[in-house]
């Protein structure tokens, strides 16, 4: 079974609740964040930990001097 997590993060607002969500669970084989703050890459595999991931990221928007995305 693959386990998938699609979330709207809204300008990276929620970024902080999901990280502590993330770190709670069974993490998943794919994920995708929209409104994914690009500046917060790092962090977000930083909560993941050794579950070894490939990632691609999609700007699609800049929103007060900051770069969003698909992540």
């Amino acid at each position: 079974m693959i386990r998938i997590i699609s979330y709207n993060i809204h300008y990276g607002k929620r970024i902080e609740k999901i990280f502590a969500w993330l770190a709670k669970q069974t993490l998943p084989d794919i994920f995708c964040f929209q409104e994914f703050p690009e500046a917060k890459i790092a962090d977000c595999f930083t909560v993941l930990g050794k579950k070894s991931y490939g990632y691609s990221f999609a700007p699609s928007m800049i929103r007060r001097q900051k770069i969003y995305g698909e992540l």
